[in-house]
C-alpha cells in the first residue's frame, strides 16, 4: 500500500489512531457523524489491535460519479500516511457501511473481515421509495441547514446514497471474508419510519449478512439504529469474535 498515489501528498483529516497490532481496525463513521462518535467503541477495540477513527471528508465535487471510489481512496492513502497496513477490518455504521462495501469491492485483498453495523444497504432508496419520497425530499432540503451546523459538506454526502449505491451494483462481487451484520433492534417511531418501511430495512439487513458465505447477523436487542453509543458492546464483541478467528486462521 505504500505505493498508493493518494499517499504521501494529502493533508490528513482529523483522525485518532489507538492501539498496536493486526488486523488493523478501521472505523467508518455515518453521515455527519466525527470520530467521536465511536468513544465508547475504540478503546476496546485498541485492546486487540491497533484502531483507527477519522472524520470522513466529502469530496470538493458532490456530483462527481466516483464520490464513493474517492472516499474510499482518501481511506487508503491515510492508512499509507499513517503506517496502518492492510488488511483491514471494516467496521461501518449507518451510511459508513455503503463506504465499507465498496472498498471491500473494490480492494478485496485488503480487507481481512468486515463489521457493518445497522448498515445502509445500496438498494435503500429505491425499495424505500415512494414511501420515503417526501422524507427524501425534506432531506434534500434541508442539507444546507446541517452543513451549517455540522461543517461545510457534512451532510452533503447524504443525497449522494444512490450515487454510491450505483458505484457499488458496478463493481465487482463482494468478496468472501469475515462479515458480521449488527442490526438495531429497537424501530424508531412509526411518524419517522412507517412500519412496513421498517420491515424493508430489516430484509436490507439480512441481504446483507448474505452478501459473504462467512456472513451472520447480530441483533443489537437493547438498540436503536445508534448501536455504537447505545449498545456499544455488541459491537466490540463482534470484532472481537472476528479478530479472533482471523488470528486463528492466520495460525492454522
Amino acid at each position: 500500500m505504500s505505493d498508493d498515489p493518494e499517499a504521501g501528498k494529502m493533508k490528513l483529516p482529523r483522525h485518532l489512531l489507538l492501539g498496536k497490532g493486526g488486523p488493523s481496525i478501521v472505523l467508518l463513521n455515518g453521515a455527519g457523524a466525527r470520530l467521536g462518535y465511536w468513544d465508547r467503541v475504540q478503546p476496546g477495540l485498541a485492546a486487540m489491535a491497533a484502531t483507527l477513527a477519522y472524520d470522513r471528508r466529502v469530496p470538493e465535487d458532490p456530483s462527481r460519479p466516483d464520490f464513493g471510489a474517492a472516499t474510499v481512496r482518501e481511506l487508503r492513502g491515510l492508512a499509507a500516511a499513517l503506517g496502518l497496513a492492510p488488511p483491514f477490518l471494516l467496521v461501518a455504521h449507518s451510511m459508513g457501511g455503503l463506504y465499507a462495501n465498496l472498498h471491500a469491492r473494490m480492494f478485496p485483498r485488503e480487507v481481512a473481515g468486515v463489521v457493518l453495523v445497522d448498515s445502509t444497504h445500496p438498494e435503500q432508496e429505491r425499495r424505500f421509495a415512494p414511501g420515503a419520497n417526501l422524507s427524501t425530499r425534506g432531506l434534500r432540503a434541508a442539507v444546507a441547514l446541517w452543513d451549517r451546523l455540522l461543517g461545510p459538506g457534512a451532510m452533503t454526502e447524504v443525497v449522494r446514497i444512490e450515487a454510491i449505491a450505483e458505484e457499488i451494483r458496478r463493481a465487482p462481487a463482494f468478496p468472501a471474508v469475515p462479515l458480521t451484520v449488527v442490526t438495531a433492534g429497537i424501530a424508531p417511531p412509526r411518524w419517522q419510519v412507517p412500519a412496513h418501511l421498517w420491515e424493508i430495512h430489516l430484509d436490507n439487513q439480512r441481504e446483507l449478512a448474505a452478501l459473504s458465505p462467512l456472513g451472520r447477523q447480530v441483533m443489537a436487542e437493547r438498540s436503536n439504529h445508534y448501536v455504537p453509543k447505545r449498545q456499544p458492546e455488541i459491537v466490540v464483541e463482534a470484532v472481537r469474535e472476528m479478530v479472533s478467528g482471523l488470528r486463528g486462521d492466520a495460525r492454522g
